[in-house]
This record gives structure tokens, C-alpha cells and sequence, in this order.
């Protein structure tokens, strides 16, 4: 009697450890928030993965979502989150695998579907992410992006990364849409790869240079000063104007750094010219500068004289 009783009692705890292990494995590999499989599910989920025939991935990211959890805080953030989850859960099928990897991102993985179901089921989610949201009685709007790649010769890993540069593109064309990863945009990928190194490689050249054009006074016919533009004196292409670049450079966050360089020769310049009585230099400053701090802060420490310099807003 008393090994019986032993055995039920050894049976009981390692029941409760199972459940207790089991427990601390479903926290670990799910989303506290909205109940989903979290990053560390997904990725164990595709290294695993060695199913046969076609495994789509689906990344997508909220539209507009800071801006709700900046002005009507976490709690509303939070909110926006298991409503986006329940869109996503709902739409997608009953075999395909849903994770919300961080912040504001998910994943669908699925087996099996054509180009046409998927952008389908991207369509409905974005749709209703248009809906507005109710909270505590504020008209929440958010919409989402999406990236579609899909296992066309490539491993379950890359499938990730090939959808994340998808919605990157989907972003960068104007958000609230989707893209899927093909051949063309793995080109273009490559391309702006290329021209982000040889930009880097450019500044540190010095190949980006100010090129000028006199301004004239449309009456007297009188040159009132001269434009400084820049360009690139790239050593294979030539002469570059901005649109050949500005693209990437603003990618890289380096924009700053050429307008500076531009208005540093700018100025060396004009004060060489001094005895050719130029009135001024005029600089061009692109609309995204002026949200630069350190714009203000960097035009101080120039030996600038009142009114011999102007800057044009592009």
C-alpha cells in the first residue's frame, strides 16, 4: 500500500513538473501582449522547417503606430497591437503559422499558396488596418505594410530577410501596400548597395565638389551673385547632379555632410573672388535639412558675412 502511495505521489509531481515545464515553454516562446509566437518561435520554427513544396513569409509593420503611442501613450499603443493581432490571426488560415516578432512587426508563414492568395490575403489585412480603432473614445488610424517572399530556391532563413527587404520597398513606395521580393528588386538591391559604397568612398575622395552658375538681374542684365551646385565627380560616370544620388545619401544620412562640403567650397571660393565685386553666393538646402538640428549650429561656426550668403529651399 505504502509503494503505491509512493508511486501516485511520484507520479503527481512529475505531472506537475511537466505542466510547470510546460508553463515556462509556452512563456518563452509566445508574446505576453497578444498570446502570439514570439522571434524566438519563429526562428526555431524555421530552422526546424524542412517541409517540401513552397513556404511563403509574410513581414508586416504598422503604419502610423508611434504616433498613436506617442500622443495617447502604451496603453493605447498596446490596444492597437492585439486589435492588429486579431486582424492578422483572422484572415490568415488555420495552417498557417502567426508571430508578432517585436515592436510593432509580425509574421505569417504559410505552405503551399500561390502569388495570387497571398496578395489576396495582404489586401484584406491592409484593408481592415484601415478601419479606425476605438480608444476610450479617440478614432485610432493606423495602417500596414507588407513584404511577401517566397522559398523559390532559397532556405527558410532567407525567406525572412528576402520579405524584410520587400517591405522595405512597400515603405519606401508610399506605405499602407505590399511588395513581393522578385529578381528586379534583388537587382535593385544590389545597385544601391553599389552606390551607397561609392558614396562613402566619394567623401572620403573628396569627389563631391561645388559647381557654379551666375545669376543675373532679369532687367539690368547684371550678375547679382552666383549658385553653388552640387555635384558628384564620379571617376567612371562623370559629372552627377544630385538625382543620381540623393536617394542613397539620404539612406545613409549623409546628405548633411555633403551640403556642408558644398557650402565650405562655396565659401572658400567667394572669398577668393572677392576682386571680382560677386554681391553673394547662393546655396541650395533641401527641405529635409531644415529639420536638422545641428544645421543652425554648424552655419555658426562659418565665417559667413551678413549678406553675402543665401541659401534656396529645394
Amino acid at each position: 500500500e505504502n509503494l503505491v502511495r509512493e508511486r501516485q505521489l511520484s507520479e503527481s509531481k512529475n505531472a506537475e513538473l511537466e505542466a510547470a515545464s510546460a508553463r515556462i515553454e509556452h512563456v518563452a516562446l509566445h508574446d505576453s501582449l497578444t498570446g502570439l509566437p514570439n522571434r524566438r518561435y519563429l526562428d526555431e520554427m524555421l530552422a526546424e522547417s524542412g517541409a517540401t513544396g513552397r513556404t511563403a513569409l509574410l513581414h508586416l509593420d504598422l503604419d502610423r503606430f508611434k504616433q498613436i503611442n506617442d500622443t495617447l501613450g502604451h496603453a493605447a499603443g498596446d490596444a492597437m497591437l492585439v486589435h492588429a493581432s486579431k486582424v492578422i490571426k483572422a484572415n490568415a488560415g488555420p495552417a498557417d503559422f502567426v508571430a508578432r516578432i517585436g515592436g510593432d512587426e509580425f509574421v505569417v508563414v504559410g505552405h503551399g499558396a500561390g502569388d495570387d492568395r497571398l496578395a489576396e490575403l495582404a489586401s484584406r489585412i491592409i484593408e481592415e488596418m484601415r478601419q479606425p480603432v476605438n480608444f476610450q473614445g479617440h478614432q485610432c488610424r493606423f495602417g500596414v505594410s507588407i513584404g511577401i517572399a517566397a522559398n523559390d530556391g532559397v532556405d527558410a532563413r532567407q525567406l525572412l530577410v528576402n520579405a524584410d527587404l520587400a517591405l522595405y520597398r512597400a515603405k519606401s513606395h508610399g506605405r499602407n501596400r505590399y511588395e513581393f521580393f522578385n529578381a528586379e528588386l534583388q537587382s535593385e538591391i544590389v545597385r544601391t548597395k553599389q552606390i551607397a559604397d561609392e558614396i562613402l568612398g566619394g567623401l572620403e575622395r573628396n569627389e563631391f565638389i561645388a559647381y557654379y552658375q551666375p545669376q543675373f538681374d532679369a532687367r539690368t542684365l547684371e550678375i547679382v551673385g552666383v549658385e553653388a551646385l552640387s555635384r558628384w565627380k564620379h571617376p567612371r560616370r562623370g559629372i552627377l547632379a544630385p538625382a543620381a544620388y540623393l536617394k542613397v545619401a539620404e539612406e545613409l544620412n549623409v546628405v548633411a555632410l555633403i551640403d556642408r562640403t558644398t557650402l565650405k567650397q562655396a565659401l572658400e571660393n567667394f572669398e577668393r573672388w572677392s576682386h571680382l565685386n560677386i554681391p553673394r553666393v547662393s546655396v541650395n538646402v533641401s527641405a529635409r535639412r531644415l529639420e536638422d538640428r545641428d544645421l543652425i549650429k554648424g552655419l555658426r561656426k562659418l565665417a559667413i558675412k551678413q549678406g553675402t550668403v543665401s541659401f534656396e529651399l529645394v
